[in-house]
């Protein structure tokens, strides 16, 4: 199948009742690698675990490596990590101890690929990864005074996408210290944050470390279902605001950070008072410490400035689903989210008369990515894990640094044997810019003159970053839709008569150069012919 072969409509797509990938029989094959093609969305999806051990996957990328070649496994022995190949499914290190009740806080650097680290009471270590399966361990940062560790949370990064900037949570409140890694002696930056409000839902730095951020998730805000945080960084002063700034008062948790291509930053979130929308929020936002029923209320916050609504889903079951945010790269747009619906149980459903499980909705159980700029969303598979009030069959979903790759958890209609969770493990779906192709132009010729004019492109998989080429050389381009492109061409590309090719490129990851379209470049004479009038002589 082409690469991202996802659907991009909002029709009802049901998993099949029966055949190889009937909805309550199939489960991939346990073995390393093991990949299937989702039969409604032909995405590719490969087993990335074997041993059904509870991993601590979430929203953070800081599980896999900055290359995206690897996975950061917590084993049936939940004290040690495995490192898994993501192409293969096979385990590359062993062994890796990961703090045993810090390991949710442990993980990849995101620039060096063989470097990652976790926590122990006392001390972040430093895992350097060898060629041969080995791996050296040193002590990386001890907090000042012997002052011990504590934990962020396990849902966000503590290392922005640059690699420079460092949150670390040690001593008594307030705990949580901002470290410049180029220049560990100058100390932390100045007022470290209270961690009290914080504790257990989790604080980070954004992808762009530019901001610290996180969720209240106490009983606040406008639905009295959390609060989301920022606090804008001095780097000039080294140092961070004395209190947050609370930029969204309707949900307080499952929504991931996003530095987006327009310069600004926002939080991927689910309106929680609703329950069935997932809105982009702008982290600069100001809606107040919100007690429930207080302050802006959803109308207002939804107005907000730069605030932008993603989905709207059919039912409440798909409503605050977990987010995952790819962190840099020409990918940085995109966030990932799974659909949740705790109605479809264990062995649920039944065939309808096309051979597809009935009842279904539209977005039912997905896996999907969608773009914070242009609303654009991609569906991606089925993640068929049925959630049974386990923590582990939530399919929590985590990209990777760039979004070459998701992952998400499953336990695919597995209910494990009597008085045991369900059988869960890890799986991965690729996601790269599709290849586009050209159908149109409009218009599809001209004639030279002393104005410029605006080409519509129609064809399919176009994305945000598409650009239109004129004979090999980018325009300005706006991106309208998926099959829809509009491109500035100057006046010296019609100045003089004759054809021009119109391609159009994707940037990689995937990518690449459509087809081509002729556009004709009219003479001016061959437009307007004015007739000449003989006059009589005298």
């Amino acid at each position: 199948m082409p690469a991202l072969a996802a659907r991009t409509d909002s029709a009802v797509h049901a998993p099949p009742a029966t055949g190889q990938f009937a909805y309550n029989a199939f489960v991939p094959a346990r073995a390393p690698g093991f990949s299937y093609v989702d039969p409604v969305f032909h995405e590719t999806v490969r087993r990335l675990t074997t041993d059904h051990a509870h991993d601590d996957i979430y929203a953070r990328n800081m599980w896999w490596s900055a290359d995206e070649t690897r996975y950061l496994h917590r084993t049936s022995n939940p004290d040690f990590w495995d490192v898994i190949d993501v192409a293969t499914g096979t385990v590359t290190h062993t062994g890796i101890p990961n703090g045993g009740g810090f390991a949710a806080d442990g993980g990849f650097d995101p620039v060096d690929p063989n470097v990652l680290y976790y926590l122990t009471g006392t001390d972040v270590h430093q895992v350097t990864l060898n060629p041969d399966g080995t791996f050296t361990d040193a002590i990386y940062f001890t907090p000042p005074g012997g002052a011990p560790l504590g934990d962020l949370g396990g849902k966000m990064n503590w290392l922005d996408a640059s690699g420079r900037y460092m949150l670390v949570r040690y001593g008594a409140e307030p705990s949580v210290h901002l470290y410049d890694r180029t220049n560990f002696s100058a100390g932390p930056y100045a007022n470290p944050i209270d961690a009290t409000r914080s504790v257990g839902f989790g604080l980070g730095l954004s992808p762009d470390g530019q901001f610290v951020v996180g969720y209240d998730g106490r009983a606040v805000g406008y639905g009295g279902m959390g609060q989301g945080l920022s606090w804008r960084i001095d780097h000039v002063n080294r140092a961070l605001p004395v209190t947050p700034n609370y930029f969204w008062g309707l949900c307080g948790n499952h929504g991931a950070f996003v530095s987006a291509s327009d310069g600004r930053n926002y939080m991927a979130v689910s309106d929680c008072f609703s329950g069935t929308q997932l809105w982009r929020v702008d982290i600069t936002n100001a809606v107040g410490d919100q007690s429930p029923g207080t302050g802006p209320d959803v109308d207002a916050q939804h107005a907000m400035p730069n605030n932008k609504l993603l989905a709207s889903w059919p039912t409440p079951g798909e409503g605050a689903g977990h987010v995952s945010a790819v962190a840099a790269g020409p990918l940085r747009d995109w966030v990932f989210y799974a659909t949740e619906d705790r109605d479809d149980t264990f062995d649920g459903g039944t065939g309808d008369n096309t051979g597809r499980i009935t009842p279904w909705h539209a977005y039912r159980q997905e896996i999907m990515a969608i773009n914070v700029m242009t609303g654009e969303i991609r569906r991606l598979a089925h993640h068929r894990s049925r959630l049974d009030d386990d923590y582990y069959s939530q399919p929590h979903v985590s990209a990777s640094w760039k979004g070459a790759v998701v992952g998400f958890s499953s336990n695919f209609n597995q209910p494990g044997t009597q008085g045991e969770p369900p059988v869960t493990d890890v799986y991965a779906i690729p996601f790269v810019f599709p290849a586009p192709s050209l159908s149109s132009l409009s218009p599809v010729n001209v004639g030279g003159g002393p104005d410029g004019f605006v080409l519509t492109v129609s064809g399919r998989n176009f994305v945000s970053n598409s650009i239109v080429q004129w004979n090999g050389t980018n325009r300005t381009t706006s991106f309208v839709s998926s099959t829809e492109l509009q491109a500035t061409i100057p006046a010296a590309d019609i100045a003089t008569p004759g054809t021009a090719e119109v391609t159009v490129i994707n940037p990689a990851p995937g990518g690449g150069t459509s087809n081509a379209l002729t556009f004709t470049i009219q003479s001016v004479l061959s437009r307007h012919v004015v007739p000449r009038i003989l006059w009589p002589s005298t």
